[in-house]
């Protein structure tokens, strides 16, 4: 057995897990520190009341020292322990003493310890966690162990003084049967491997079904177990023995030397040693008799939270067989083990779990029922509180309590039934955890998303990413968060979301919970800032040290931007009102990159609601300009020009030049849309007056951009090319490269439009190699239409088929309905010249699948009739 059965850890758990109270810690406190020198130890008031700051009073070396007790339950935040230490410090002036004793079941780092010294300037001596558990397993203490930790003092020398754990044989009857839900492919996998080569030594013989709590881990291998009893394959037995290794008390956890007599005795023995030692030898001669008799036998080791529970258990490489259940990552340790990983199980199972055994009564309660699923995200054990609270009561519906479980405060209050509630199913498992990983597990609980990455949790926790990183990886190999689709990111089952906000809430101050999502605030902020210079910009700006191309920085922000979203609306909830505006301002420009503008309306909104309440007229204008511009993507011009309207009055009342003409552009827009394109005109020149007055060359680039729309649309073409180029000077010289690429385009409208085709071709070809260097689908699929037209005009059918379907693609990947529409209506138009009738109806069917956006497009057609030249939009 060696230092298993001698230790195994337990004095380390059963202190951290403290649950004795005041009185028995300042005796076991006073124990330790005199089997550590001390001497002529007084207790103040064990039995409460006053104690004159201190606990105890005693000697050492001739000088007077107080002892102070902190033993709550669980590993505590360090602010809590240094504020206990500090109080209890202040008892060695008021009782003229040289020094103080603290006496703590918590774990502390050096730096920890050394901190704590240095807030007394008297003598100072810590006893920590690991400290007093290697005083309290010296043999001098084993009665001091058994009389408060319950510690026996002779675990391995009678079996009168074993905990023995019942073994119970695995019968074809032990498994759920047709009460068994899903997981149909993973059975048949774990049950071929487990048959396959019964008589090749050094196949894998182990497997380790492995998942977050409440999974149904055991269900699975039991039902595993029984269909393989059912096929007679194991004909040396099957059984099971249960290690408790995720009960709240560490007193429930089983060491190996309590499973073997249980276990011999299932096996045939006919007797069990008073010897572990000798116990083991006998299981290790029954394994080689049943090997050599060809009766293999398979072994069910549940609950195993540690591979020192099972290690010398495990049968060597042969015949037999053995599952283990683990909700943490044993196979890595294991040689010759396969890996069986548990996930939830999908909605349709999930209702067909809730209402197994009563499909009748929820006929027609589909939807409730998946409703009800999904609030418990599909982890089994939810589903089967859910399904036992529905057969205790005949009256409750599905849709019934669906609304108890709707709000997330009071849903795992809701998860309990009898003596079984999902709160003791995560308790098991967070109560093992390290520090550390304890309090990753509480922080990624506040994020407000539903992902993180890396560099989000060093953010939130206050650390490197290294420690982050660690925290990360015990708590993955703990199952307690799974990696997304995307490996770089995980997340946290949103029950065990709840879980860990309530423990967040119990454990760490306000405070510190807002300081740690201010963190992630800026962190996000910062990158998005940084992706925006990539977007409109190049690659030698400054501030885009985070990524080595804009690829990078496109890749992380599609990754990411849904996070960014959320935090706009967590900001302002924590009265973060400037931070809140910030996201909301910043995250836009991707989203209409992308082509996300019902996002981007909803931020923006976010971003105008944050600008009111901080009294920030400016911050407010910029919001609303962008939400006008949002929806005047969305073709929403009568909602848009308001906003513009609006925003402009904020701009002029106080002063505002650039806020002014930078809305004039989106208003502009606007009334484009309503038909009245020569009143844009003045408009737009007053822009470029303004964005002259001030200087500010990137503005009046842009501006320019929009003067030359236009004058295009109202058929000034050479007007149009001269202010187009002008305007292609200053986004070359300021580095906006989203706006380069938008000219270029408009460029080669304009350019085709007099006649200089072989111009225009150019400027397209430009316009697409930025606007796809830089990801925006949006500017390229416009291009590589125009350019359709380009050649459509002078005859070349094969180019232009090409390019039209590269133009429809473009939008397909950023689901812009109503520019699909448009490149569709091109073609169809195009197909029609040509007389191809069977390509013209395949183009307009597909128009008329587009719904309400392909019946406006056409409306629009109709009513505008076919203009000569660039169709560009």
């Amino acid at each position: 057995m060696g230092s298993m059965a001698e230790r195994w850890d337990e004095t380390w758990h059963r202190l951290l897990v403290w649950t004795s109270g005041q009185a028995p810690s300042e005796r076991l406190a006073a124990q330790i520190l005199l089997g550590d020198g001390f001497s002529r130890l007084d207790p103040s008031h064990p039995l409460g009341g006053p104690d004159g700051k201190k606990d105890a009073i005693m000697q050492r070396d001739g000088r007077k020292w107080i002892m102070a007790v902190y033993f709550p339950r669980g590993q505590q935040a360090f602010k809590a322990i240094r504020s206990k230490f500090v109080s209890d410090a202040a008892g060695v002036s008021a009782n003229s003493a040289d020094g103080i004793a603290f006496v703590t079941n918590q774990e502390l780092s050096l730096a920890e310890r050394k901190e704590l010294c240095s807030r007394t300037q008297s003598a100072c001596e810590i006893y920590h966690l690991e400290r007093i558990v290697t005083i309290l397993d010296q043999p001098a203490m084993a009665t001091v162990r058994a009389q408060y930790l319950g510690i026996d003092t002779t675990p391995n020398t009678a079996i009168s003084s074993l905990r023995t754990v019942f073994v119970h044989p695995i019968l074809p009857s032990s498994g759920m049967g047709t009460r068994f839900v899903g997981r149909a492919d993973e059975l048949r996998a774990v049950e071929d491997f487990l048959t396959s080569s019964l008589s090749v030594e050094g196949f894998s013989h182990v497997g380790v079904v492995a998942g977050m709590p409440g999974v149904g881990k055991t269900a699975f291998a039991l039902e595993v177990a029984a269909n393989l009893c059912t096929k007679g394959l194991f004909s040396g037995g099957a059984f099971i023995a249960d290690f408790k290794g995720y009960e709240e008390n560490p007193r429930e956890w089983v060491e190996p030397s309590a499973v073997l007599p249980g276990l011999l005795l299932a096996l045939g023995a006919d007797h069990v040693a008073p010897d572990a030692a000798a116990n083991f030898i006998a299981y290790r001669h029954l394994l080689k008799t049943r090997e050599r008799e060809g009766r293999p036998i398979l072994l069910l080791l549940d609950n195993v939270a540690d591979i020192r529970q099972a290690h010398d258990l495990l049968p060597p490489p042969g015949i037999h067989r053995v599952i283990i259940t683990s909700r943490n990552s044993l196979s890595p340790r294991i040689p010759l083990s396969r890996d069986v990983p548990l996930s939830i199980l999908p909605l349709r199972q999930s209702t067909q779990l809730i209402a197994k055994g009563n499909e009748s009564r929820f006929s027609g309660q589909t939807e409730a029922l998946e409703l009800l699923a999904n609030l418990c995200g599909g982890l089994p054990i939810a589903l089967q509180l859910v399904s036992q609270i529905l057969a205790n009561d005949p009256d409750l519906s599905a849709l019934d309590i669906a609304h108890e479980l709707k709000e997330e405060a009071t849903r795992l209050a809701g998860l309990e039934f009898e003596d079984a509630e999902i709160r003791a199913v995560f308790q098991g498992s967070y109560l093992r955890l390290p520090r550390e990983a304890a309090k990753c597990l509480r922080y990624l609980s506040i994020h407000p998303g539903r992902e993180l990455s890396l560099q989000a949790a060093a953010h939130l926790l206050g650390v490197t990413e290294v420690k982050a990183r660690q925290a990360l990886r015990r708590l993955e190999s703990s199952h307690l968060i799974t990696r997304s689709f995307e490996p770089t990111l995980w997340k946290l089952h949103d029950l065990l979301r709840l879980y860990g906000r309530e423990l967040a809430d119990s454990t760490d101050a306000r405070h510190a919970q807002q300081e740690a999502l201010h963190r992630l605030f800026k962190y996000y902020f910062e990158t998005i800032e940084q992706v925006n210079g990539w977007i409109n910009g190049t690659s030698d700006l400054e501030g885009t040290e985070s990524f080595e191309d804009s690829k990078n920085a496109l890749r992380w922000a599609a990754r990411e931007h849904a996070n960014v979203v959320a935090c706009i609306s967590s900001a302002s909830d924590i009265g973060g009102l400037t931070r809140s505006w910030e996201l909301g301002i910043a995250i836009n420009p991707y989203l209409c990159l992308r082509g996300d503008w019902s996002t981007a309306i909803k931020v923006s909104e976010s971003a105008v609601a944050a600008a009111k309440s901080l009294g920030d007229k400016k911050r407010e204008g910029s919001a609303l300009n962008n939400l006008g511009l949002a929806y005047n993507s969305c073709r929403r011009h009568d909602d848009g020009k308001p906003l513009f309207l609006r925003a402009r009055k904020l701009h002029r009342e106080i002063g505002d030049k650039e806020g002014e003409a930078r809305v004039l552009s989106g208003l502009s827009e606007s009334m484009r849309a309503e038909g009245n394109v020569l009143a844009t005109i003045p408009v737009l020149q007053r822009a470029v007056r303004l964005y002259t007055e001030i200087q500010d060359a990137y503005g009046l680039g842009f501006a320019l951009t929009n003067l030359a729309t236009s004058l295009r649309e109202t058929k000034q073409y050479m007007a149009a090319v001269g202010i187009l180029g002008k305007a292609l000077e200053i986004h070359q010289a300021t580095g906006a490269r989203r706006a380069e690429a938008s000219t270029l385009g408009q460029l080669g409208a304009a350019l085709g439009q007099v006649g200089q085709a072989e111009k225009a071709a150019v400027a397209f070809d430009d316009s697409i190699r930025i606007a796809e260097g830089i990801g925006d689908h949006l500017i390229a699929g416009m291009s590589y239409m125009n350019k359709g037209n380009l050649y459509r005009l002078q005859g070349d059918l094969h180019n232009t088929e090409d390019l039209y379907r590269k133009s429809l693609a473009s939008f397909e990947k950023i689901e812009s309905v109503w520019e699909q529409a448009y490149v569709l209506f091109n073609m169809a138009q195009w197909y029609q010249e040509r007389g191809d009738e069977n390509k013209w109806q395949e183009c307009m069917a597909k128009i008329a699948s587009l719904g309400t956006t392909g019946r406006q497009l056409l409306e629009r057609a109709a009513k505008r009739g076919r203009e000569s030249g660039m169709l560009s939009f």
